[in-house]
Order: C-alpha cells, then structure tokens, then sequence
C-alpha cells in the first residue's frame, strides 16, 4: 500500500555515522530519519521493495563505493539518492578543506612546540594521495572478487607516505588468506590507476583517508590514531559542509516537491 502523501517522509542512511551526523541537520516534523540495518546491500534491497510496492514519501541514501567502476551496469532504483564520490561523507569532506587543515593543526600542536615546520594543506593532500592509491586495488577487488581483506587497511606499516601501489598491493595479499601474487594485484590495479587519473570522481574512501591522514601525520611526528582524527572532524562539520553537496539539492527538490523540509538546519534557508 503506497504511504498517504500527508504523513512524514522518511529517510534512510546507510548507517549509524550517516545518521548521527544528519540527526543534527534534519527537519523532524516532516522527516523520518533511520539509519539502515546490514549495510548497502541491506539498504538497497529495501530500497528495491519499496519501489515495487510503490511506497512513496521515502529515500534511500546510500554510498557510491565503487560501483561506476566495478559494476557501471548497476542501476539503482529510482528512490535512491548516492553520492557523489565514493561516500556521502567523502562528498563533504572534499568541500571541507580548511576543517581537514584545522584537524591537522590541532593535533600537530606539540609537535609544532618542538619545533617541527606543519604545512597542514601539504600534509592533506599527500593523505588524499596514500588514501588514493589504494583505491585501484580495491577496484580490482571488487571487480574480480579476489576477497583481499582491505577492512580497516593497516596504513601504518606503509613505509613511504608517496602510496606506492605495490607496497600497498603485498600489504593487502600478506594479510589476506589468497594465493593471488602480490604482482597480479598490481598489474591489475595499475591499468584501473590510469583509469582513474583521468577521471574527475573523487574515489577516496573517508576510512582511508583518515587511515592515510594519520600515517602522513606520523611521518612528521604526530601520534593521533585515525579514529581520534575522525572524532575530530565530526565535531567541525557545519551545516555549509552539507550544503555543497549533490545529494544535499536531490533531497531538498525531493521535499519541495511533497510539500515538506528536508532539513532544518541555517544552509537549507
């Protein structure tokens, strides 16, 4: 039975960080917010059944991932939203570079102290950089379905900060349980890097990124876990980060066009 046009729209978000962080921002007199069970696969199928049965007054926010690449047949129902990049909060974080610099800043304090030189853009875009040279070997992963584990990459044991790929790909084989070659990885994952040099979508992941950021940090003396710099940025983010987005003016028409506020937070005035 299709929800009556009066009620509440719902949104759901793909997880528990995409709901804290929207809990702050959205409208909820005329916004359901829950946060998906099972991760993306959990919420696209809901999103699936919801479209068969014609359930109106609802969105599914979910991440992109990598699926332009991995499986750029894929459609995602019609009551989908995605983002932009790789994630929802990757989309955020790429408006928020001055926020990214203000987390380094904060954490290189005592650094700074004993006298080390911080250049807070230069240390984020060589994080960007280590971030995004995994990227391709988790392309390929998918893609091919090695079942490399590249949960929770451990970036500290990277010895260079510059991402060198087949570094990260003998990282990514020696702790998994694959007998793929650490050099097949790399041959693949080379071709897909110069796919992606050329294409303008931003294909970082935030765990990466934060996981890179706190490597690169560590090479200039700063100890701060990639969860503490995580934590950090959460508590930056602004209403205008959101603003900016793709997914932020899909929700907003979205609402407009049932009568109801998405958000409620300063940007959506």
């Amino acid at each position: 039975m299709a929800r009556q046009a009066s009620a509440a729209l719902i949104l759901v978000v793909e997880g528990e960080d995409d709901h804290f962080i929207f809990d702050e921002h959205i409208n909820k007199s005329d916004v359901l917010l829950i946060a998906g069970v099972g991760g993306k696969q959990n919420v696209l199928g809901a999103a699936e059944r919801a479209e068969k049965h014609n359930v109106l007054g609802v969105r599914f926010l979910i991440d992109s991932d990598y699926d332009r690449w991995a499986r750029p047949a894929l459609k995602y129902p019609t009551n989908v939203v995605s983002s932009k990049g790789h994630d929802a909060i990757m989309d955020m974080v790429v408006s928020a570079d001055a926020l990214v610099d203000r987390v380094v800043g904060v954490h290189a304090r005592a650094a700074r102290r004993r006298g080390i030189v911080i250049d807070p853009p230069a240390i984020r875009r060589d994080a960007f950089r280590l971030a995004g040279a995994l990227a391709p070997i988790r392309i390929v992963n998918d893609m091919n379905e090695y079942q490399l584990k590249l949960r929770d990459f451990p970036f500290g044991r990277v010895t260079e900060v510059g991402g060198d790929l087949s570094e990260l790909a003998r990282i990514a084989v020696d702790r998994s349980s694959t007998v793929l070659l650490a050099e097949h990885v790399t041959a693949n994952a080379t071709t897909v890097q110069q796919e992606l040099d050329l294409s303008e979508a931003h294909y970082v992941g935030d765990h990466d990124l934060f996981g890179a950021l706190a490597r690169v940090l560590q090479s200039h003396g700063v100890t701060v876990k990639a969860a503490t710099l995580w934590n950090t940025f959460l508590a930056g983010l602004l209403c205008a980060h959101l603003g900016v987005t793709d997914w932020y003016q899909d929700l907003v028409n979205w609402g407009e066009r049932n009568s109801r506020r998405v958000f409620a937070c300063p940007c959506a005035a």
